[in-house]
């Protein structure tokens, strides 16, 4: 029998244990089986007068694509789009003054998750 990560309470509770009579409602985690895999995607300053800095790792050796996107989901720039090796530590520079002042998103995707972090470029 495999292990399947589960969510409960709206996501508070992953151990069943924990749960009680009180759990009526049970999700797996789709395409979680045992280890979780977890990548890190971090940007500052933010707020930010336009200079973003962005820093991600990965678990494993896989393609890695790293886009900023405007609100409405148009791709401002895509900044990394290529194998990124697993463990390492990756800093990318993305020139924001350009934009208009607003929320834009970093969009980090990889073979297994998707991870986003919103930011502010204000002046």
């Amino acid at each position: 029998m495999s292990k399947v990560d589960v969510k409960a309470h709206g996501g508070n509770t992953k151990d069943l244990a924990e749960c009680g009579e009180g759990c009526d409602e049970l999700i797996p985690i789709p395409g979680i089986q045992g280890q979780q895999v977890v990548s890190t995607l971090e940007t500052y300053p933010n707020p930010s007068t336009g200079p973003v800095s962005v820093e991600f790792t990965t678990p494993k050796a896989e393609r890695v694509t790293i886009e900023i996107t405007d609100m409405s989901g148009r791709v401002v720039s895509t900044m990394f789009n290529e194998i990124a090796d697993a463990n390492q530590t990756y800093r990318l520079d993305f020139n924001g003054r350009a934009l208009p002042n607003g929320i834009y998103i970093t969009r980090m995707t990889t073979e297994n998750e998707v991870v986003i972090k919103k930011v502010m470029i204000a002046r």
